[in-house]
């Protein structure tokens, strides 16, 4: 079992993010809280956000925090002092990846967006062709490409600099939100082969960069449940999955074998490994609680190579899948999803805010006027998306 610690009062998602230098580790839950706490000892300072918290990131001494509200939240770091928003969408914020000096974005308006932290030049770049609302970002730096996720069942990877997609993927379940996807379906790059990990159901595809084509599947038939997540870990010798029924395993890159199985009463939503200590990762779950596993017992085993007869059955394996789901695979480049970079945002972000967030009390909102709306404690309903927007309910006039 996992040894979980509780820090968030409200179930749902909850996102987890360490600093750069490894002495602090920072949740964000569906209570609005964010909860700075140190490595060492685990003290925490809480931080009021908004009603609800949905992603963060922590670049040097500033907070980004998706919310309820339909901007980026910056906060400053690590007290939590309200600074000057970055940018207002028409929907909340759903995705945040950090790289060395660049933030994106994905929303649920079907935006993607990356902010450079260093230029105050007032300009975005913008990754166009999202159907629906954003799921996960995974960024690969040294090859210049952004993988997104997104509701409307495809995997896309951009290239970051010329802001052209370069491929996409029509492989996991579409969903009408965030809340009723089978999966999170959060991507990662395995930088040792060059290859994307893509959890789809109760398998992880592995696509090679050259061709973009699926190199291998990782499958546990014992485990009919999605998966969630995948990571690879910093030194790249394992993967981390974690299943929608609790279960986290540890799985080694080379010969799939399964390290180690920890089960949890409720999913694991969000992962991060320490910076410093790179046998070790912290990850949330949909309970609002945290823990921390140890790995290093697995990396101090020789790292063995798949046998002969092991090559074969995988390649029979992967040849059988790559023919199942050829036709799923989009290869064609979609003309509208040229972007542009001339959108602006709010200047001087960078100074200080005199004042914290006044605390409101909430709004009484009207009763469901259907049974499939959403629940009426929310501030805003989404109603529906399709490829032309969303249809949203708002309680007040100045929330549109």
């Amino acid at each position: 079992m996992l040894s979980v610690v509780s820090a968030h009062s409200t179930p749902g998602l909850t996102d987890i993010c360490y600093t750069k230098d490894g002495n602090h580790f920072i949740t964000c839950g569906q209570d609005g809280d964010i909860h700075v706490f140190e490595t060492k000892t685990d003290q925490v300072e809480h931080i009021r956000c908004a009603d609800q918290c949905h992603c963060l990131a922590v670049h040097e001494y500033h907070l980004f925090v998706g919310t309820n509200r339909n901007e980026l939240e910056v906060r400053s770091f690590p007290h939590g002092d309200s600074l000057p928003s970055l940018v207002h969408f028409t929907q909340p914020v759903s995705a945040l990846c950090l790289s060395s000096s660049s933030l994106f974005i994905g929303t649920r308006d079907f935006k993607v967006v990356m902010m450079n932290l260093n230029d105050d030049s007032n300009k975005m770049k913008y990754f166009d062709g999202h159907q629906a609302p954003t799921l996960a970002l995974n960024v690969y730096e040294d090859k210049r490409w952004l993988a997104t996720s997104c509701c409307d069942g495809s995997v896309r990877v951009f290239n970051i600099d010329k802001q052209t997609l370069v491929k996409q993927f029509n492989v996991i379940t579409k969903s009408n939100d965030i809340e009723t996807a089978s999966s999170l379906v959060k991507i990662d790059w395995d930088k040792t082969d060059h290859m994307l990990a893509i959890p789809v159901k109760n398998m992880v595809q592995f696509y090679e960069s050259e061709k973009w084509t699926r190199k291998k599947t990782y499958e546990n038939d014992s485990i009919d449940e999605v998966i969630n997540l995948v990571s690879f870990s910093p030194c790249r010798t394992l993967f981390i999955i974690s299943y929608v029924n609790g279960q986290l395993s540890i799985i080694n890159r080379l010969t799939f074998d399964i390290c180690m199985n920890y089960s949890s009463k409720d999913a694991v939503c969000s992962l991060a490994w320490n910076p410093i200590e790179s046998n070790r990762f912290t990850c949330s779950t949909m309970a609002g609680e945290y823990a921390h596993v140890d790995i290093s017992e697995y990396l101090a085993k020789p790292t063995s190579t798949p046998s002969d007869k092991d090559e074969a059955e995988m390649e029979e394996k992967t040849s059988d899948n790559i023919d199942d789901d050829s036709e799923s695979i989009s290869n064609d480049v979609d003309p509208t999803t040229t972007t542009t970079d001339d959108k602006e945002l709010i200047p001087k972000w960078f100074e200080r805010a005199s004042s914290m967030i006044v605390e409101t009390k909430p709004v009484e909102l009207q009763e469901s006027f259907q049974s499939t709306s959403t629940s009426k404690y929310l501030e805003s309903r989404f109603l529906l998306w399709n490829n032309i927007g969303a249809i949203t309910c708002y309680s007040e006039q100045i929330q549109i």
